[in-house]
């Protein structure tokens, strides 16, 4: 099923002709995501205490990017692997509890986060260069 999704992400006319039903797995693409989010919802209201919206949780979907790109997902699309997500995630909790243990302040450790996106960005930039001059 994941592949049948990153066929109808990377090429909806090209999935359809091979038999994909590209709607289909949108819809339910979209109905998991909200089950997730709601799930986490419910994850983050137990552990701080609080029902509100306001002040929960931002800034954590530059992490969430950050943990992605690094781990290898490609940001047009059509490349990553789980396990490249997990590995990026784990990399930049590391990071993260070492710069809290050196008592680096919160707003330096948006930097140093910044900078990984950055090199992984560029890294996968550099990929899509060499494997499109390969083409």
């Amino acid at each position: 099923m994941g592949r049948q999704v990153y066929a109808v992400g990377g090429n909806a006319e090209a999935a359809r002709l091979a038999g994909i039903r590209g709607n289909r797995r949108v819809v339910w693409m979209y109905v998991t995501s909200s089950l997730l989010s709601g799930f986490a919802g419910m994850l983050v209201l137990g552990r701080m205490g609080v029902g509100s919206a306001s002040g929960v949780g931002v800034g954590w979907e530059l992490s969430a990017i950050a943990a992605a790109v690094i781990g290898g997902v490609s940001l047009v699309g059509g490349q990553g692997r789980i396990v490249g997500i997990v590995a990026g995630t784990v990399l930049l909790e590391l990071i993260n509890d070492d710069l809290t243990i050196l008592q680096i302040n919160s707003d330096y450790t948006d930097i140093v986060l910044g900078c990984f996106l950055g090199l992984a960005i560029t890294a996968d930039r550099v990929r899509a260069r060499r494997v499109a001059a390969r083409r």
